[in-house]
């Protein structure tokens, strides 16, 4: 996790987000901190349709079978100390299923943000 939550906090900012935690440290961190983690899944077949069609370079440019084994090593934490982001997403306090369109995406975030906003 980069040191943005410490800028934010230094800026005297109470409310913020940080994005892509990978770590159970940085899901431990959040929650040490009394934050709220909302979980973002889709499928491994979705998730792969839309890296292909985003197409950012090299890093995207990988077969499903490779986007596979990358998944199973940085989603389940197969690599030990590594990232392990199924064991973080199991922290979350809320999660949403981003199988749909970006209006849907929406509406539920619209519905956490109920649920857990200020």
């Amino acid at each position: 996790m980069n040191d943005s939550h410490i800028l934010a906090q230094q800026a005297g900012h109470t409310d913020y987000i940080l994005e892509a935690l990978h770590r159970v440290s940085e899901g431990e961190y959040i929650k040490k901190i009394n934050g709220i983690i909302l979980g973002v899944d889709a499928g491994i077949e979705t998730r792969f349709q839309r890296i292909s069609k985003r197409g950012d370079g090299e890093k995207d440019a990988v077969t499903f079978e490779q986007f596979v084994a990358d998944s199973d090593r940085e989603d389940e934490g197969k690599t030990g100390s590594g990232p392990n982001i199924r064991a973080v997403m199991q922290m979350a306090d809320h999660t949403i299923l981003n199988e749909g369109t970006l209006e849907e995406l929406h509406a539920q975030i619209d519905v956490f943000l109920e649920k857990f906003g200020k």
